[in-house]
């Protein structure tokens, strides 16, 4: 899968743990993860953590940025 799709559903994975209530499962299937262990490993791999402990603390991802993986060259 690209990148640049990855850090986009990861980015949209950390919004919907730290506003919602949906279990990783269900994030898991609304983002098309094709399960919770492949949402989990790629989190783990792009952000650090494993998702189930952001549910726990919200502050852990508070320096993760997507333009951090981006390399954005204007001009």
């Amino acid at each position: 899968m690209p990148q640049f799709k990855i850090l986009i559903k990861i980015n949209r994975v950390i919004q919907l743990i730290m506003t919602t209530n949906l279990s990783l499962a269900v994030i898991a299937n609304t983002l098309n993860f094709s399960d919770q262990a492949h949402l989990t490993r790629e989190f783990k791999n792009k952000v650090g953590i494993v998702p189930s402990k952001l549910k726990k603390n919200p502050y852990l991802v508070q320096n993760w940025n997507i333009y951090d993986f981006i390399n954005i060259n204007i001009g």
